[in-house]
């Protein structure tokens, strides 16, 4: 894992090969097929791998939020900082292979189950605010596109802490009901 995660870091996810995570762990190609049967399967590792300490890093950031919405809010700009900070996640957004990013965010069943849990949880604390017919699957979704959304708009443009945070209301408070998208004075100006 560690090797694949340098072989990335160095040729980025579309010029990662095999051979090359062989050889920076010091095995064979077939011992690495051994445990991934394709580089899909180890890139997917990989970027499952550093999304779960991601979301680590910001449930502890996020430990003193009561407000369910203004944690799911506060969650999603952290994540994008924390993100938007790293020069490899950056990478990872950006050429040949931001289109993959996309793909593994939206699409990737071991994201799903590995940050899941933890977007399920901010979901469930604000499931009595969804509109009627919105499913709480749904949601999960939508947090998922929310956080490419926050992260992207990171990397390429340069708002305000309040800007982000009134954008970010906007988009977010769309599954809910009687979300007051006023920003609340005890929002947190830097995070």
């Amino acid at each position: 894992m560690e090797a694949a995660e340098r072989a990335i870091n160095e040729h980025g996810i579309s010029g990662m090969r095999i051979s090359q995570v062989a050889a920076i762990a010091g095995c064979t190609r077939q011992n690495i097929h051994r445990y991934y049967a394709t580089k899909k399967d180890l890139v997917e590792a990989v970027l499952t791998h550093r999304s779960k300490r991601l979301s680590e890093q910001v449930h502890i950031r996020l430990s003193d939020r009561e407000d369910p919405f203004e944690r799911l809010i506060d969650g999603v700009m952290i994540a994008a900082d924390i993100a938007a900070a790293d020069h490899y996640i950056q990478s990872y957004y950006s050429g040949a292979s931001a289109d993959q990013m996309l793909r593994f965010i939206t699409d990737s069943p071991s994201l799903r189950t590995a940050i899941g849990p933890v977007i399920d949880q901010a979901v469930a604390r604000l499931s009595d605010r969804l509109r009627p017919g919105v499913e709480d699957g749904e949601v999960t979704d939508w947090i998922f596109q929310l956080f490419t959304t926050e992260l992207l708009w990171s990397l390429t443009s340069n708002r305000s802490p309040d800007q982000r945070r009134r954008d970010l209301r906007l988009l977010a408070a769309s599954p809910f009901s009687d979300i007051d998208l006023a920003i609340s004075p005890q929002s947190p100006k830097n995070l």
